[in-house]
């Protein structure tokens, strides 16, 4: 699996890299959540991502994700990482670096390091 800490490094303000980012984040959440299945038998929902441009609706059910994400796997919830403007660059960073802490997190729980 890709390392989540490369989520981090997302450039601000590319719609391109925006909309890879979050499509990685799919195909990253999908893949974790099939070796959830196997190690707990917890089924965790994935919701479709956009691109990144829906909002506080999406964000927040990116927030829901991994706090069930969390809890299947035992560890604590994420903090907040529904509470941003990703149309603000500090916000951005803030986000992408907090998204690529908490996956990776989440990974290491897994057993996927």
């Amino acid at each position: 699996m890709i390392d989540p800490a490369l989520f981090a490094s997302t450039p601000f303000n590319n719609r391109t890299a925006r909309a890879d980012l979050f499509g990685t984040l799919y195909i990253y959440h999908v893949n974790l959540a099939r070796v959830i299945f196997r190690l707990t038998g917890k089924t965790v929902r994935v919701p479709p991502f956009g691109n990144g441009s829906a909002g506080q609706e999406e964000l927040q059910a990116i927030q829901q994700m991994y706090v069930e994400e969390a809890a299947a796997l035992g560890v604590a919830p994420p903090s907040d990482l529904a509470s941003f403007d990703l149309d603000d660059p500090n916000d951005w960073a803030s986000w992408t670096f907090t998204i690529s802490e908490t996956t990776r997190a989440l990974r290491n729980a897994a057993g996927l390091s």
